[in-house]
């Protein structure tokens, strides 16, 4: 998908916007997993309903 432009590349790079993708993807899987976020600032993880991550 090369030469292709959009809203989103006035913001941001593409480069920028894979780095954060793939932050998301390894976020959602440490958390999928079991694993917690930790710092004074973080309130417990909701139980609700899931929603599907869509990359």
């Amino acid at each position: 998908m090369t030469g292709e432009t959009g809203p989103v590349h006035d913001l941001i790079g593409i480069e920028t916007a894979r780095a954060v993708a793939d932050t998301v993807i390894g976020l959602n899987d440490h958390l999928a997993g079991g694993g917690g976020v930790s710092g004074p600032r973080c309130p417990p993880r909701p139980q609700g309903r899931r929603v599907p991550l869509v990359v």
